[in-house]
């Protein structure tokens, strides 16, 4: 039994019904009865299709984004790093780490000199041209010297002055020691202590007694032929007694009495201790007889005098004392001696000076090269006329290079001399210098609080390098050989490091959800670095993996940061950052 359906408008088209139509199963099947039916208008049924279909596709695209960041944020929160592209891993290996200082200065010639003229003048010669290769000490300006030559020679003579008088009061002064001038006995003594002398005056007087001479008159034909040092018999004619002696003079011919022709000849006798100057005594020299007789005088006498005026000191000797030649008597004092010789010394010192200083004036009128090098600026020439101060050249030693760091205090200690640089240079990119550290001052300087210290680099076999060019340097101031270490950019906050455990997110990583599945943080021990590794001292050991996460403003949010503090902070725990600037440090 079929039932008539009630009559339903079409879905797709608004105002038909379905007309039903025979179907199994007791189905109603419907068609459309044309007869009917009316059209509604096309235009108003395409415009709600086609808002309805706008409709569907926006909300599935929605969906479609919210279905795609959900899953993302589960893998990114819930499974390994390696999906993020922001992730990336390392292995922990042995290396060898270069540690640096690096700054920029200025080079410097090995040495330089401005030479500037010390005299006034006109110049003779000026032998050598700017660019010049020279050797230390060479000529590089003559300049006419005619007026110091005379001030030279009057120098001399005042010294030559200066020099006698004072070597006069010299003499002076041994003057005061009065002293014997022969061998004998003080036969008269004639001052006492206290005593004022006067330049002149006898003090003493001294004989050798041992030894008396006379002197007998021969005649001259025959004592011509008389020998210094013949023997003669002298007769002492009071008491007969003959002595031996010797002839010790022969004089010149004379003429005595009645015409006679006679020649002095003196004869020194041993004086057995009775012969005094009032004997009388006669002699004959071989068979040939004195012609007169004669009376003995001393040997040796002389009468001591005073050269000084002064007052008597000292006595060392007295009358009756027998003394030797050069042996000192008498001391005489003087008050103004001393003042003397010290005037006399001055004058000398003050008259030496001025013969040197006219000297150097001279050397100045010759001016040389003081190293060896190469003229970089030639200012004067042949025929000008110079002042004092005015500058001649400048001459530079290009043998080496040097460069001047400024080390900061707190890196100071780790520079040491002989430490190898590499120098690099805008003008030869790409080549690198080698250079060594010769100095470290000590002598800081502090600018706002910060104290930094020159630090010396010598530069050698740098050929395309010139004085003046700016420069980078690395300062290598320690060498890790096959130590542990991981990329510097590894290292977060506090010195710790992002490591593979290997664990399921229920195990390490339960107490922050941040932080991926198979990871964690682990706080390690760093050594030196550079701008690449860092050392591993204690924490990790080799083959471990590690993760460096460069941060962006999603994975900062999804990650999180290790605990300890904010986001950001640099590596702890001893790490050697190197810094570049201006200076090193």
């Amino acid at each position: 039994m079929t039932s008539k359906q009630p009559e339903k408008e079409n879905e797709d088209f608004p105002g038909i019904a379905p007309k039903p139509v025979a179907h199994q199963a007791d189905s109603a099947q419907y068609e459309i009865e044309p007869d009917n039916y009316q059209f509604p208008d096309m235009e108003n049924i395409d415009r709600g299709a086609r808002r309805k279909k706008t409709i569907i596709i926006t909300g599935v695209v929605l969906l479609l984004i919210m279905s795609v960041f959900v899953v993302t944020k589960i893998m990114h929160g819930n499974k390994d790093l390696a999906s993020n592209s922001n992730f990336t891993t390392y292995e922990v290996k042995r290396r060898n780490i270069t540690v640096t200082l690096s700054g920029s200065g200025t080079l410097q010639p090995a040495d330089s000199y401005t030479i500037k003229s010390l005299v006034d003048g006109d110049i003779i010669r000026s032998p050598f041209e700017e660019g010049q290769v020279v050797k230390k000490d060479t000529l590089l300006y003559k300049v006419d010297s005619s007026d110091v030559s005379t001030s030279i020679e009057q120098a001399e003579n005042s010294l030559a002055q200066s020099r006698n008088n004072y070597n006069y009061k010299l003499k002076s002064r041994d003057d005061l020691n009065i002293k014997s001038t022969t061998d004998g006995t003080i036969t008269e003594f004639d001052v006492e202590t206290g005593d004022t002398v006067k330049s002149g005056q006898t003090i003493a007087v001294i004989r050798n007694i041992n030894v008396m001479s006379i002197t007998l008159p021969f005649v001259s034909s025959f004592a011509a032929d008389f020998q210094i040092g013949q023997s003669a018999s002298v007769l002492l004619n009071d008491i007969g007694v003959t002595l031996n002696g010797k002839i010790s003079k022969i004089g010149v011919e004379k003429a005595v009495a009645e015409n006679a022709i006679v020649r002095d000849v003196t004869i020194d006798v041993v004086n057995p201790g009775a012969l005094s100057s009032s004997q009388t005594a006669s002699a004959t020299v071989g068979d040939i007889a004195s012609i007169d007789e004669g009376t003995f005088n001393y040997k040796d006498e002389a009468t001591i005098t005073a050269d000084v005026s002064g007052k008597v000191a000292e006595i060392k000797a007295r009358e009756g004392d027998k003394v030797v030649k050069n042996q000192v008597i008498v001391v005489v004092s003087s008050d103004t001696m001393a003042e003397d010789i010290d005037n006399a010394a001055s004058s000398l010192k003050d008259t030496e000076l001025s013969l040197q200083n006219a000297r150097n004036k001279l050397d100045n009128y010759s001016i040389t090269s003081p190293i060896a090098g190469t003229i970089v600026e030639k200012n004067c020439k042949e025929g000008d006329t110079l002042e004092a101060g005015d500058t001649l050249c400048t001459i530079f030693d290009l043998s080496y290079l040097k460069l001047v760091l400024n080390v900061d205090e707190l890196d100071i200690g780790k520079v040491k001399t002989g430490q190898t640089v590499k120098i690099t240079a805008n003008n030869a990119e790409g080549t690198e210098y080698n250079g060594i550290v010769t100095k470290v001052n000590i002598n800081g300087t502090t600018v706002n609080g910060v104290t930094s210290y020159p630090v010396t680099i010598r530069i050698d076999h740098a050929a395309d390098l010139l004085p003046g060019m700016n420069v980078d340097a690395k300062i290598q101031v320690e060498s890790l050989e096959n130590v542990l270490s991981i990329p510097a950019g590894v290292v977060a906050r506090n010195g710790q490091v992002l490591v593979k455990t290997g664990e399921s997110a229920s195990g390490t990583n339960k107490a922050d959800a941040k932080i991926p599945a198979g990871y964690a943080y682990k706080k390690v021990n760093l050594g030196g670095s550079n701008e690449e590794y860092i050392e591993i001292v204690d924490g990790l050991k080799e083959g471990d993996i590690v993760a460096e996460i460069k941060e962006s403003s999603t994975s900062s949010q999804m990650f999180g940061a290790p605990p300890g503090g904010p986001e950001g902070s640099p590596p702890q725990g001893g790490v050697s950052a190197q810094e570049n600037g201006g200076a090193a440090n």
